[in-house]
């Protein structure tokens, strides 16, 4: 047996927990209501953005009756899903998309009523607009029961604007894209209502400056539908989490066509780029961590993939990921004057733990990617070829900066501008790199842990070999005496973060690197 005293003790020591168990237990009920308080103060604030897409729709019922006098055709409008809500700032950057899609189902998809009668259909066409709210979006559809797309009219026409060899046998989904072609249109003859030159593409582009996504879909005989798929609200995205590296980006839902495993996906290497066979067709398999700049831990290898648009045609490619961690709903916002427009990024968010998560626009960066590696962008047969030239070394810039936030975004915008950037956390991480790959030029902050961005200056002004390194100090300290011991320890330039624009970054490293 214990001694009275020990038996004392362990008695108190275990009411003590039960009273700490009990504490506990109401703090996290308090913190799952004040959590659920919080999501009614939020519902409630986004439910006064919102309204009835009828406000859309009310219009539509006019154009249809105007479009089909002036066809000729006979064309009864259905519509459906009225009352589902969506982000009022949404739906007025839809509205005249919507409009366009109503035009372009009397105009090009709706037969005359000889024509229909030829073909056994009721003289009295459909366009059928319909509204339905699917996990966090709402998908808007225009169809109709006409004739569907002459294929066979769209390759010529490709053919013709010279997006197509004379030999192409492209048909289905990919043909359809080419519709979305800037300045693209079948219509055999100038009218009030088609072949104007104002095309899909408008269309595409509302939508995907709403952060969604717009597809065709359409049958020889049966119909043509066009499917819109947008956010509920624009303060609110559905995103899809991707690992890459020690970093997570976010992707907005709508504007990616597919996920996959690359485990169980069909890979190869062609003239030397790689691709993945999605449905019988090849489209180029891109490294994002690649694109970004971002290193891989030893042993670690790509697992999944996101497939994305990208391109006035709507061509596709797939973005390599670490590892997809499911869809949350994120509040995002800009990155506001401070930074303005920084290339593929549409924003940002606070997660969790305080981190700063980027949402990519993984379309953009397909093009800017694309655009700068000729072996997998889309190419044009040629009589001749060329002598292939080397491609100039890029200069090289080290960003040392110990925010993940702002190294991110310092990194990006340089690598927008050609530059090929590494990064590092601290002033020693930035010696060490130094050591191991020596830059063109460094850019640093100021207060770093360890070796701070002044300590960081005067050792590569000490270094035989890195004395000439331009080096940019970029801090929120304005103070004159900070300036000054910048200038003491050896920096090129000093700005300041209060005072940063993306355009005097850029042109500063181009004067100090000298291209």
């Amino acid at each position: 047996t214990l001694p009275p005293d020990v038996a004392l003790a362990l008695h108190r020591l275990v009411g003590a927990g039960d009273e700490l168990s009990v504490a506990v237990r109401g703090l996290r009920e308090l913190v799952e209501g004040h959590r659920g308080g919080m999501a009614l103060v939020r519902d409630g604030a986004m439910g006064l953005a919102m309204v009835p897409v009828r406000r859309a729709f009310a219009s539509l019922p006019r154009i249809v009756r105007d479009v089909a006098q002036a066809t000729g055709t006979t064309v009864r409008l259905e519509t459906d899903g009225e009352d589902v809500e969506i982000d009022k700032q949404v739906l007025d950057g839809v509205a005249d998309a919507l409009k366009h899609l109503v035009v372009n189902a009397v105009d090009h998809g709706c037969e005359t009523p000889a024509a229909r009668t030829a073909a056994g259909k009721p003289v009295e066409a459909v366009v059928r607009v319909t509204a339905r709210g699917v996990a966090g979006t709402v998908v808007l559809e225009v169809a109709d029961d006409g004739a569907g797309v002459d294929e066979q009219r769209v390759r010529d026409k490709a053919v013709g604007l010279g997006l197509l060899p004379l030999d192409t046998t492209l048909s289905g989904p990919p043909l359809l894209e080419l519709l979305f072609t800037p300045a693209f249109s079948t219509a055999t003859s100038v009218t009030e209502t088609s072949g104007r030159g104002v095309g899909l593409d408008v269309v595409r582009d509302a939508v995907e400056e709403l952060g969604g996504s717009v597809e065709v879909r359409s049958e020889r005989g049966v119909g043509t539908s066009f499917v819109l798929v947008l956010p509920v609200t624009l303060g609110v995205l559905r995103c899809l989490l991707a690992r890459v590296g020690q970093e997570r980006y976010a992707v907005p839902v709508p504007g990616v066509v597919e996920s996959l495993s690359l485990r169980d996906a069909e890979v190869h290497v062609l003239a030397g780029a790689t691709v993945v066979v999605r449905h019988g067709v090849s489209i180029p398999l891109l490294d994002l961590g690649a694109a970004l700049g971002l290193g891989r831990a030893p042993g670690e290898s790509a697992r999944s993939a996101l497939v994305v648009r990208h391109g006035g045609s709507g061509s596709q490619v797939a973005w390599a990921v670490d590892r997809l961690e499911g869809e949350r709903e994120l509040v995002v916002k800009d990155l506001g004057d401070f930074l303005g427009r920084v290339p593929a990024v549409a924003g940002a968010t606070i997660d969790g733990d305080g981190s700063v998560v980027c949402l990519l626009d993984l379309r953009e960066l397909a093009d800017r990617f694309l655009g700068a590696t000729p072996a997998l962008a889309p190419t044009v047969p040629t009589r001749t070829t060329r002598p292939a030239v080397p491609p100039a070394r890029r200069p090289r810039v080290l960003v040392v900066e110990d925010s993940v936030g702002v190294r991110e975004l310092e990194r990006v915008i340089l690598e927008g501008a050609g530059y090929q950037v590494d990064t590092a956390v601290d002033g020693l991480d930035g010696a060490s790199r130094l050591r191991e790959d020596p830059a063109d030029l460094v850019l640093s902050d100021v207060e770093m842990p360890g070796m701070d961005g002044f300590a960081l200056t005067r050792a590569i002004r000490r270094t035989k070999g890195w004395e000439n390194v331009p080096v940019i100090i970029m801090t929120s300290r304005g103070e004159e005496h900070a300036r000054q011991a910048g200038l003491e320890a050896g920096c090129s330039a000093y700005l300041l973060k209060t005072d940063f624009d993306q355009e005097q970054l850029v042109s500063t490293v181009r004067r100090l690197v000298g291209r």
